[in-house]
C-alpha cells in the first residue's frame, strides 16, 4: 500500500491527473482494506476459507493487471479498490487459518496474533538467566 506513495508525483504526470486524485488512491485502497474485512469473515464461514481466498486473490490479480494499464486517475482509482478488497483476503484469512490449526501444527506463526510474536509475551521472559547474570 505504502510503496506507491513515493510515485504519486510521477503517476499523476503520467496521467495527466491532479496531486490531489492521485491521493485518492490511497484512501481509496485503506477503504477497501476495511470494508473487505467486514466481508471475508462471514463469506469464509459461508463457503470455506480456501475458495474465498482464491476469490480474493484472483480479484487482486486482475486488479492489479487494471492498475498497471489503467488509462486515467479514475480507473486507477477503482482498481486500487478492487485491489485492496482482493488482498484483504490473504490478511483476514491468513489468520484465521493460523488460529484454527490443531495445537502443535502452527508453527512460528501460531504465536502471530501473540505480543511479540510469542505466546505468553516476550522470549526473553522464558529464558533462564545465565551464572554470570545472576
Amino acid at each position: 500500500m505504502h510503496i506507491f506513495v513515493p510515485a504519486l508525483p510521477r503517476a499523476a504526470l503520467e496521467l495527466d491527473a491532479s496531486f490531489a486524485s492521485m491521493q485518492s488512491t490511497v484512501s481509496f485502497y485503506i477503504l477497501g482494506l476495511a470494508a473487505g474485512q467486514l466481508v471475508y469473515g462471514p463469506l469464509s464461514d459461508r463457503f470455506g476459507r480456501r475458495p474465498i481466498l482464491i476469490c480474493g486473490l484472483l480479484l487482486y490479480t486482475a486488479a492489479s493487471i487494471g492498475c498497471a494499464f489503467a488509462p486515467d486517475a479514475h480507473a486507477l482509482v477503482a482498481a486500487r479498490l478492487l485491489q485492496a478488497l482482493g488482498g484483504c483476503a490473504g490478511l483476514v484469512l491468513g489468520r484465521a487459518i493460523v488460529r484454527h490449526l490443531p495445537a502443535g501444527q502452527g508453527g512460528a506463526a501460531a504465536g502471530a496474533d501473540e505480543p511479540h510474536g510469542h505466546p505468553g509475551g516476550c522470549q526473553a521472559e522464558k529464558m533462564p538467566r545465565s551464572p554470570s547474570s545472576r
